[in-house]
């Protein structure tokens, strides 16, 4: 709808033609009263009041109405309504839109940007990058690839250190780095806030940067320790049977370690034997399993025969398993140095896989994937760990002045193996190979009594240690607490079914 000039317009209907110089002129006082408003609500009456003395307020111009709305916010957010300027009324009348062409003071623009320059505002986020190490990468690697120099990320990986071990990084393994915010960054490199590490389940690992330089500590998460229960009959396999009843993969391994002294699992089980597993388990805040504690008991029904063992801890902090009478379950020297191996060859006489004829076969042979861990049989000092002849890579271990063990076919030695080492039962002393005369990965373990190899599946092997006195009623009172415990625990399969 057109108007004369004579006519009035309805309320609300009017809407004034701006040219080009008006509309520049409305837009840079709105921005100057936004920044008015910011010193005011910030708490800066003092440098309102700077701004509002500098403003231009005598020209009525609609670029002065404008300033002059402006200057009415910033009094009245500074001031009490008795304060306000005086004269300055709350509307304007419409004859005062038409104003001859001006602009706004440059003066006035250079204080107000001199001013709101200087004014706190909310902080930048830091640049947050999160990267995976990589097959072959280092901290350094993985830091530098990121984007932080050198020197910078040599401090935090040394800060790092106090509490957690760079060689331990793992392919996969999720970093967080942060950097300067991209707005305050130059062209050279941006400056290394933070880096933060994924080092467990349960714990982070961080090194910021403070004033004198990076500092590490450490964020850990609260877990929840619960007690489960799996159970279960053997009707094809024990790993099969051991999943279909909610045993964590991690308990299932544990499992064949505490019997590995006891049970031959390759050929000690039969169809319809049973198992029962008490064991801890951390949750997190919604009650997903997070990772596995420790096996406080566990039992097998074996051809009719039950064998239980119990977790406890010795007055002198040692930890080991027992049965019901206080015997301890391990033995001197265990009869399967590797774990889930297939027995393909046992000892005697035997047509020889490579010469062709029979020939003595004096140790037993375990099948097992190229670079499976082998474990020391028992305590004992490294007599030889060196490649000797059809052996291939070859260990010995000195257990006592009657016992040895022997390893062959080794595809290569375990971390600080060496002639004169000394070890610990079930330590990692090298990996499956198929060195020296050998057809296929496998592992060649040999017992030697008085220096002559003899059938390790005949050895009865001398027991651990047996609980006396106060240390056996110690022990009678634990189980009893660990029986309650245990039949007042549903099993997994139970706890999974409620959940669903």
């Amino acid at each position: 709808m057109q108007y004369g000039d004579n006519e009035q317009p309805q309320s609300g209907e009017y809407k004034p033609r701006l040219d080009a110089p008006k509309l520049a002129a409305f837009a840079a006082i709105s921005l100057a009263g936004v920044a008015l408003v910011v010193v005011s609500v910030t708490g800066a009456p003092s440098v309102g009041a700077s701004i509002i003395n500098n403003l231009p307020l005598t020209t009525v111009t609609h670029s002065g109405i404008v300033e002059r709305a402006a200057v009415d916010v910033a009094v009245s957010a500074n001031s009490e309504p008795a304060q306000r300027v005086s004269g300055q009324k709350a509307s304007v009348q419409m004859a005062a839109l038409e104003p001859a062409p001006t602009t706004v003071s440059p003066t006035t623009l250079a204080s107000i940007e001199t001013k709101t320059a200087s004014l706190p505002a909310s902080a930048p986020q830091p640049d947050i990058k999160k990267i995976r190490v990589r097959k072959g990468d280092t901290l350094m690697k993985a830091l530098v690839r990121a984007g932080a120099p050198r020197p910078q990320a040599y401090e935090a990986i040394a800060a790092l250190g106090k509490n957690f071990n760079p060689r331990r990084l793992k392919i996969g393994q999720e970093l967080q780095v942060a950097f300067t915010p991209k707005a305050e960054q130059t062209k050279s490199a941006a400056e290394l806030l933070f880096v933060q590490i994924n080092a467990d389940v349960d714990r982070d690992v961080i090194t910021e940067r403070e004033e004198n330089g990076f500092v590490s500590r450490e964020i850990l998460r609260e877990l929840k320790k619960v007690h489960m229960r799996s159970v279960g009959t053997i009707n094809d396999s024990l790993y099969l049977s051991a999943r279909r009843s909610d045993m964590p993969i991690g308990i299932l391994m544990e499992m064949i370690r505490i019997f590995s002294w006891d049970v031959d699992f390759q050929r000690d089980i039969q169809r319809g034997d049973s198992f029962e597993l008490f064991y801890e388990q951390y949750t997190d805040e919604s009650g997903k399993a997070i990772k596995n504690g420790d096996v406080l008991f566990a039992s097998m029904m074996l051809s009719g025969t039950k064998v239980s063992l119990y977790r406890h801890k010795l007055a002198d902090g040692a930890i080991d398993y027992f049965n019901e009478k206080g015997q301890s379950a391990r033995k001197a020297l265990l009869r399967t140095p590797v774990n889930g191996a297939r027995l393909s060859s046992r000892y005697g006489k035997r047509r020889h896989p490579v010469l062709g004829y029979t020939k003595m076969h004096k140790g037993l042979d375990f099948a097992a994937p190229r670079g499976t861990p082998i474990m020391a049989g028992g305590d004992g000092v490294i007599e030889m760990s060196q490649r000797n002849g059809s052996y291939g890579n070859y260990v010995r271990i000195r257990h006592n002045n009657n016992y040895k063990t022997a390893y062959a076919h080794l595809k290569n030695f375990g971390r600080g193996i060496r002639r004169g080492k000394r070890v610990r039962q079930g330590q990692i002393i090298g990996y499956i190979g198929t060195t020296g005369r050998s057809t296929g990965p496998h592992l060649h373990y040999e017992i030697l009594k008085a220096g002559r190899q003899i059938n390790p599946l005949r050895l009865k092997l001398p027991t651990g240690q047996k609980l006396k006195g106060k240390a056996l009623a110690r022990f009678q009172d634990m189980r009893s607490q660990t029986d309650q415990s245990i039949a007042a625990t549903l099993t997994a399969s139970e706890v999974a079914s409620n959940a669903n």
